[in-house]
């Protein structure tokens, strides 16, 4: 990932607190925990501790930057994130990884 990424910045000062602190390297399931749990502060920090205002701020959500990239939710999508950000994709039918950007 070349300095200029604008993620990058995000994802090595993760990675050095994730080490510091726990003393292994974070694998992918690291920063999808870190999404999640972001996703979720983010929602109750808007809806205050009711379930169901914090389930509609969740289905609200727009543009909430995690490692991973941007989540967008709504009523129908609840994965919400966006992979537009992944340089990297795999070519099924040519069976071979191919930069995306």
């Amino acid at each position: 990932m070349p300095d200029s990424d604008p993620v990058k910045a995000r994802l090595t000062s993760f990675a050095e607190k994730y080490v510091t602190r726990t003393g292994k390297e974070p694998g992918l399931y690291a920063t999808y925990g870190y999404d999640t749990a972001l996703s979720l502060v983010e929602a109750i920090r808007i809806a205050g501790p009711d379930r169901e205002k914090i389930r509609d701020a969740l289905e609200a959500q727009k543009n909430v930057r995690g490692l991973n990239g941007l989540i967008n939710r709504s009523t129908t999508e609840h994965n919400g994130m966006e992979t537009d950000w992944v340089g990297v994709r795999v070519n099924g039918a040519g069976k071979r990884f191919q930069i995306a950007k």
